[in-house]
Parts: structure tokens; C-alpha cells; sequence
């Protein structure tokens, strides 16, 4: 889903569990990054439960960050918010896509 006011995309997929442990998520997650990279989207990010062991390590082995929900206004977390989820229930993941500049 594309966030547009932070120009970032929240992911969502699973991996059905005869098929987990095989790099299929991680690849996954790279197909989705290099598209979204494409696009011109400043990053991605996701949201899961602390006990999702499996995703948090797969998405810690990789350049995001893993994180408790903040409180800042404006941040991207509050959608979670809204919907009146617990954000103590739910740990929020994030890459944010360095810039290169085009060379001449």
C-alpha cells in the first residue's frame, strides 16, 4: 500500500510455513524493494508482532530497522493507530532507500 504524504510502501506477504527457511521471503522482499526503488519511492516498511521471530530476523539480516512504535506526530505508525490496534501488540520495520546521484 503506498503512503503517499511519505512517498513509502507498506509490504505484507507470507510464506506458507512447508516453505519458510528457503530464502523465498527474502527474495520476496528484494523483488519488492528493487520496485519500489524503481519507482522512486523513498522506502519501505511493514508492521508485525514481536513474537513473528521468523520475519523480524530475516528483515534484521537485511538493511531495515526494527523498531517499537513511536508516539511523533506525523509519524508513518499512526495509520496502526487509527485502526485501534495496540501499538505495544505490534513492532514497526523500515528501510529507507539511500539516494545516489546520477553521475555525468
Amino acid at each position: 500500500m503506498l503512503i503517499e504524504k511519505i512517498n513509502m510502501a507498506e509490504v505484507a506477504f507470507s510464506v506458507k510455513k512447508k516453505y519458510q527457511n528457503k530464502g523465498i521471503g527474502r527474495r520476496i522482499l528484494r523483488k519488492l524493494s528493487d520496485s519500489a526503488r524503481e519507482k522512486g519511492l523513498f522506502g519501505l516498511m511493514a508492521y508485525t508482532s514481536p513474537s513473528n521471530q521468523g520475519m523480524i530476523r530475516m528483515f534484521k539480516s537485511l538493511p531495515y530497522k526494527v523498531k517499537a512504535p513511536s508516539t511523533a506526530k506525523g509519524d508513518p505508525e499512526l495509520p496502526i493507530r487509527r485502526a485501534g490496534i495496540d501499538a505495544m501488540d505490534i513492532l514497526y520495520i523500515s528501510q529507507i532507500f539511500r539516494r545516489t546521484t546520477p553521475t555525468s
